[in-house]
């Protein structure tokens, strides 16, 4: 018959076991993990053995929850006539160098300590409305070479006047447009913890497209203007027409 684990023992492996418990409870995709070894929890306290591996087994899981839960949001402001980077979170070193010359740019290496970098999204060639026709932005990331830790973030704006295709500005045409809200790049991802998320948000000329108030505006009172004139027109016309017709 196994022994009852002794009254002095219990005390370390039910505190860990409790921190093992509440972390995992904030980690949905561990539900289930969890409940399965809630239910198994009365064979486990039956023996000191079986009690200290029910309490590795749940800060081991709490571990592994925390580290998947890593991630940092960064994202580009275009909003004035300086270019500038903002980070969400603290799992990544960012060192930013902005520098406005022909075109604002801002060149970003991320650094996660010891972690490979392995995935980051496609270039993005922004234009200023969703015609296409003209360039505003792009964006590129690239692992970081030698340091297979990082990633380079590139991040350049053209000025608003510049009127240039996204194929003469950057050598490839515009996939994507500018809306004047934040706005997703995609996620850098790596081999331990969570993907990073990249945002951008621009100012939009206001003389490329229309609001779409300004625009409703417009197609209501532009035919009721026309059909004013025309109403004049003709009754300026039967005027005269009416004023020959006496004189005859």
């Amino acid at each position: 018959m196994p022994r009852k684990i002794q009254s002095s023992f219990p005390r370390t492996v039910n505190a860990a076991t409790s921190v093992g418990l509440r972390l995992l409870e904030r980690r949905a995709s561990l539900r289930t993990v969890l409940s399965t070894i809630k239910a198994s929890w009365p064979c486990y306290r039956q023996s000191r053995r079986g009690a200290a591996t029910l309490a590795f087994m749940l800060l081991s899981g709490a571990v592994l929850g925390s580290t998947d839960a890593l991630a940092d949001t960064i994202i580009f402001h275009d909003l004035t006539d300086t270019l500038s980077v903002e980070q969400i979170g603290s799992s990544d070193n960012l060192i930013i160098s902005c520098t406005t010359t022909t075109i604002e740019r801002c060149t970003v290496t991320v650094t996660r300590a010891g972690v490979t970098a392995q995935g980051a999204p496609g270039d993005s060639f922004i234009a200023e409305d969703a015609s296409l026709q003209f360039a505003s932005d792009r964006f590129v990331a690239t692992p970081f070479s030698p340091n297979i830790n990082s990633f380079s973030l590139l991040f350049d704006s053209l000025a608003d006047e510049s009127q240039m295709s996204c194929t003469a500005a950057f050598g490839s045409p515009c996939n994507t447009f500018e809306t004047g809200r934040v706005q997703s790049l995609g996620q850098l991802t790596w081999a331990i913890g969570g993907a990073d998320t990249i945002q951008f948000q621009s100012d939009v000329d206001a003389t490329a497209v229309p609001e779409p108030s300004t625009a409703l505006l417009l197609a209501t009172v532009c035919p009721m203007l026309l059909g004013v004139a025309w109403r004049r027109r003709e009754r300026a016309v039967l005027g005269a027409i009416g004023v020959q017709g006496a004189h005859t």
